[in-house]
């Protein structure tokens, strides 16, 4: 720590304020070859970070990192077309879910072998592409899709899945004429 003073102007002296503490700030990179980014999400699984992110290029990726040896174990790699991505994780395998036109997808990543995203599954077709607001959560092992439908008189639209990627359901909610 170094010392801090002020002057005072009624005694024309310097006044001691107290130690100030050095700040040193790190960044650690986690998109390495897009130049911005136009959404992204992050999970925690234990030391795993899963990093999902839409880049300006129209592309939805991941990286997964290591948080206690900052190594990364998979490093941008490409989901598909995506303009917003959003990852939730259940049983140790992530689910990233993008969208892209008025379609949101689905890829499962296994974090004991997170290079390898499982083959693209299509969960919802109808997403209203004048408003995209959707959102996943998690609950008891259960994910859930909720999104603002396209299909006139049924706009808020539940997608469930189980932990396996199977689908539970779906559910829809009538609008009030």
């Amino acid at each position: 720590a170094l010392p801090i003073y002020s002057f005072s102007d009624a005694v024309q002296k310097l006044a001691p304020k107290g130690p100030v503490y050095p700040v040193y700030t790190t960044s650690t990179p986690v998109i390495n070859a897009a130049s911005s980014c136009v959404s992204s999400d992050v999970v925690v699984v234990g030391n795993l970070e899963v990093h999902a992110y839409a880049t300006a290029a129209n592309e939805a990726r991941y990286s997964i990192k290591d948080s206690t040896n900052g190594s990364f174990l998979a490093s941008n790699n490409l989901l598909g077309a995506g303009e917003q991505v959003k990852v939730v994780a259940v049983n140790n395998v992530a689910f990233i879910f993008y969208s892209s036109g008025a379609t949101i997808n689905l890829r499962r990543v296994s974090l004991t072998m997170p290079e390898v995203a499982e083959t693209v599954v299509p969960v919802a077709n109808n997403l209203n592409t004048s408003g995209k607001v959707w959102d996943v959560e998690t609950v008891q092992n259960k994910i859930f899709l909720a999104y603002n439908s396209s299909v006139a008189g049924a706009r808020l639209r539940i997608v469930g899945i189980n932990a396996d990627g199977t689908e539970i359901g779906r559910a829809s909610c009538r609008e009030r004429v």
